[in-house]
């Protein structure tokens, strides 16, 4: 979730929040959530874009 978070500039409740509201696909193994990186390009766009303009 953490790296998720950071590659497309959100904090890690909002992460947890698309996950559980189904905007994420995502599964759990074990302590670690396995998100799919396609249903977050879908959803905020392509996180190295994003991560350039946050820093501009």
């Amino acid at each position: 979730m953490s790296e998720v978070a950071e590659r497309w500039g959100r904090n890690r409740k909002t992460v947890e929040m698309a996950i559980w509201n189904d905007q994420l696909q995502a599964r759990q193994s074990g302590s670690i959530w396995l998100i799919d990186l396609s249903s977050a390009r879908r959803r905020w766009g392509d996180g190295e874009s994003t991560r350039l303009k946050r820093a501009a």
